[in-house]
């Protein structure tokens, strides 16, 4: 069962890097986006409360789809 986990984690790696390459050449208009659309999921600006919005899995999941998801739009030209 543990050895599972890592497979998947090896699969999900290239998606990650990708994402991060994405997220580190966005302009600075896109990151005034995502940090716009990350304070609207968590409904604050504080850091305290991503901190405590990411504590939870399930948020940690609505997290990630949505940075994934701007990435993703950023790297397609939209």
């Amino acid at each position: 069962m543990c050895c599972s986990g890592a497979v998947l984690g090896y699969a999900t790696v290239d998606d990650y890097d990708s994402m991060l390459k994405v997220l580190r050449g966005l302009s600075d208009e896109d990151k005034k986006q995502l940090v716009a659309r990350v304070q609207e999921l968590v409904g604050s600006s504080s850091l305290e409360a991503l901190t405590s919005f990411i504590a939870s899995q399930v948020n940690r999941e609505l997290f990630a789809a949505a940075v994934r998801e701007f990435a993703s739009h950023v790297k397609s030209g939209g």
